[in-house]
């Protein structure tokens, strides 16, 4: 999860850094003017009461789109990333 002012200060080092080890890396936005990153655009409004809806779009996107690309999904916000990456959703399970 991302928001467009965060696009080239922190996404763009997250894909260079350990993204690089992920089958499949999405930045799910609300913009998707974003040239070298895998970016997944969602119709949500940006804001802390918009990210359950954010993140279930980006949840039905994986699910239709990248279900047998990978055994389990992680979520992971900026908030995780002080050098810490917590696992929301570790369901290979419960999208099969």
């Amino acid at each position: 999860m991302t928001t467009p002012d965060n696009h080239m200060s922190r996404a763009v080092h997250v894909q260079a850094t350990w993204g690089r080890r992920c089958n499949v890396l999405l930045f799910v936005t609300e913009k998707d003017d974003v040239g070298a990153l895998s970016v997944m655009k969602v119709d949500v409004a940006t804001g802390r009461e918009h990210l359950t809806a954010k993140t279930m779009s980006a949840f039905d996107h994986v699910y239709e789109h990248h279900r047998d690309e990978a055994d389990w999904f992680l979520k992971v916000g900026h908030q995780n990333l002080n050098g810490k990456v917590k696992p929301i959703l570790g369901a290979a399970r419960h999208l099969k």
